[in-house]
């Protein structure tokens, strides 16, 4: 073995030796719940509304799924509780539902990048909550009405608003998994769920089955959609990757069988964790997310999945 090759192996080792030395106290490590965090997010996705009203999104998804969700056929394709958890939208007219549901999104991904930098000054925080908004996640899900937004919400105001969380468990439940205590209450929503609602997560599995729609649709990046090589990075960089639930996130893009371009909305926080070069390198990467919906090839899914790459790369200890 040349003396290069051994270096190389020799620093890997050192950093999968500090990770497991730093998993156990990360994972038990007691994160408050953030209640002003989450009504800053309630309160300004409010305030907002004025504004997003006036917006001409088309708002598809929600239009068509989400405010009529126990009338469309693919209802399974999410967990049932979600009319329960969508009907303060929904007390209103479909287009007032698309307008909070745009307000929410665009103050949950400022305050949770403005979050992740406390340790940074005030001016830092607020070009990160800039940056955040201001990348594809963002305008598409305003254009496409979908509730990832809420998704992030629920990350924000965990363990209280997991229901959120785990509208779109795909990739959340890593996040879930960084915190001992998230990962209890999890499962203890989990398990009450299934006593109301039965065997759901089989009806939910069954949609992202090889041959369904999910898998099928032309821009899913999943592993599933996109091949091996994929899941293969995520099981390379598994062994490195710390109890951090942003580089967690990272890491589910590539070990999630289901995977679309917007979901990476839960990685947009990562860019107030970082300054300089970091940040507007993630923003820059941010950007790739677009080009599945452009190209729609596996070349664009390729490059959209950068952005998790360098979320889980530039995060690291």
């Amino acid at each position: 073995m040349s003396s290069a090759a051994a270096a190389v192996l020799q620093a890997l080792a050192r950093e999968h030796a500090s990770v497991r030395a730093s998993w156990r106290a990360n994972w038990l490590r007691r994160e408050l719940f953030d209640w002003r965090a989450l009504l800053a997010c309630i309160v300004g996705g409010a305030a907002l509304y004025p504004l997003t009203r006036l917006l001409p999104f088309l708002g598809h998804d929600w239009l068509m799924y989400f405010s009529v969700l126990d009338r469309v056929p693919n209802v399974y394709a999410y967990p049932p509780w979600t009319q329960i958890a969508l009907l303060p939208l929904n007390l209103g007219t479909q287009l007032e539902g698309i307008a909070l549901l745009n307000g929410l999104l665009l103050m949950t991904v400022a305050v949770a990048a403005a979050r992740e930098g406390r340790l940074f000054t005030r001016r830092s925080r607020l070009l990160a909550a800039i940056l955040a908004v201001v990348t594809p996640p963002v305008f598409q899900l305003m254009w496409q009405g979908n509730v990832a937004g809420l998704v992030l919400l629920g990350l924000v105001g965990v363990p209280l608003m997991l229901p959120y969380a785990l509208l779109q468990p795909n990739l959340t439940v890593w996040a879930i998994i960084s915190r001992a205590r998230w990962l209890a209450w999890a499962a203890g929503f989990g398990l009450l769920s299934l006593a109301i609602w039965g065997w759901w997560p089989g009806a939910m599995l069954a949609t992202v089955a090889a041959d369904a729609q999910r898998i099928t649709h032309p821009i899913a990046m999943g592993w599933q959609a996109m091949g091996w090589p994929v899941l293969a990075i995520g099981l390379a960089l598994l062994p490195f990757t710390t109890a951090d639930p942003l580089r967690l996130l990272a890491l589910g893009a590539f070990l999630s069988p289901y995977l679309m371009p917007v979901h990476l909305v839960l990685l947009l926080p990562a860019l107030g964790r970082v300054t300089g070069w970091r940040r507007a390198l993630l923003w820059g990467c941010s950007w790739l997310t677009l080009l599945p919906a452009m190209f729609l090839t596996d070349w664009s899914k390729a490059a959209a999945l950068l952005f998790p790459f360098a979320v889980w790369w530039v995060l690291r200890r």
